[in-house]
Parts: C-alpha cells; sequence; structure tokens
C-alpha cells in the first residue's frame, strides 16, 4: 500500500515495520481508509511513484515475532508461543490473503530498492518522522502484548532459510545506513 506524505514523498506501507505508528501520525481513518489503499488486493508501484518512494526496514527475526504476536492476539490467544509448529499452524487458522500479507518477505513490497529515496530502519523511526514532517514519534503498537520473547535458534534459522531476500536487501544497505 502506498500513501502519500505531507513531505511530497510516498510511504510503502510494510506490515508489522511500524505502519501502526505511522498512520497514527497521519490521523489515519482505520474505518475510512485513504481512496490510495491496495490493502489485500495487489503489490504495485506506479511508475509516478518511483524515485519518491520511502519505507520503513526491520530485523526479519523481530517481524516474525511481531507478526506471530500479532497473529496470536487476533486468535484470542493468551499463551504465546513462538515456534515454528506455531507459525505453520497459522497457515491453517487465517484467511490465506491475510497470512500472505503479513507474512510476506519485506522485499516484495520494496521490489526494486532504486525505487526508493531512502529506505529506513525501525530504529531511524525518529528521523523518518523528522524528514517527513510527522512531528513527534508515538509508538502505537496495536497488539497488546508487549512481552519480549528470545527467538530459539530453530526460528532463527526459520527466518534466515524463509527470509534470505530480506537479509540480502538489509546487507546490501548496511554500508550506507546505520545498522538495525
Amino acid at each position: 500500500m502506498i500513501y502519500d506524505l505531507p513531505s511530497g514523498y510516498s510511504i510503502v506501507f510494510i506490515p508489522k515495520n511500524g505502519s501502526s505508528s505511522v498512520k497514527a501520525a497521519l490521523d489515519w481513518d482505520y474505518e475510512n481508509p485513504p481512496p490510495k489503499q491496495e490493502w489485500h488486493n495487489r503489490l504495485f508501484i506506479p511508475e509516478e511513484n518511483k524515485g519518491k518512494l520511502v519505507a520503513i526496514l526491520r530485523d526479519p527475526v523481530e517481524r516474525f515475532l511481531s507478526c506471530c504476536a500479532f497473529l496470536n492476539e487476533r486468535a484470542g490467544k493468551r499463551v504465546y508461543s513462538f515456534d515454528v509448529k506455531t507459525y505453520m499452524a497459522f497457515h491453517g487458522n487465517y484467511p490465506i490473503k491475510f497470512m500472505d500479507w503479513h507474512m510476506r518477505k519485506q522485499m516484495d513490497f520494496i521490489q526494486n530498492p532504486d525505487w526508493f529515496a531512502k529506505l529506513y530502519f525501525i530504529s531511524e523511526i525518529g528521523e523518518f518522522f523528522a524528514d517527513h514532517s510527522l512531528g513527534k514519534v508515538e509508538h502505537r503498537n496495536r497488539t497488546r502484548n508487549e512481552a519480549r520473547f528470545e527467538p530459539t535458534q530453530e526460528v532463527i534459522d526459520f527466518v534466515h532459510d524463509k527470509y534470505k531476500e530480506d537479509y540480502e536487501l538489509i546487507a546490501s544497505l548496511k554500508p550506507k545506513h546505520r545498522t538495525l
């Protein structure tokens, strides 16, 4: 989904990468989203947006854990588990478009880094807000579970394999940016 920012740039929202915080700063109306919303339909970047795009990236393991917490919350679970078996069970219990959207690789949203004026890391969200005249950062975690979880080696290995293109993208940007 692409949304025009007051700065003249357009943000490509990537689920579980600070989108709720950005939407809060934009006074986003979840009941009546803006017309540019392409939420579950397709990923499409119009030619006129290329070169003036921005996005926020997140460490794939952190993002995976956030997705699992979000999906557990949606399922009404009070016990949060973050193993590969739980992740695979999500595929049988959620509509495929919902699962696909939240668990997609970040690179699927980016498509081509050359189309972007800047890719921010989640640690740079304050800089992102300042650069795009969004005011003060107010973290909006829509998932009620605030606890931090340490991933098992099985989860780390799974995420590294599943999100290989994201790690390649992040590695290519690290010389130009601060670390995650």
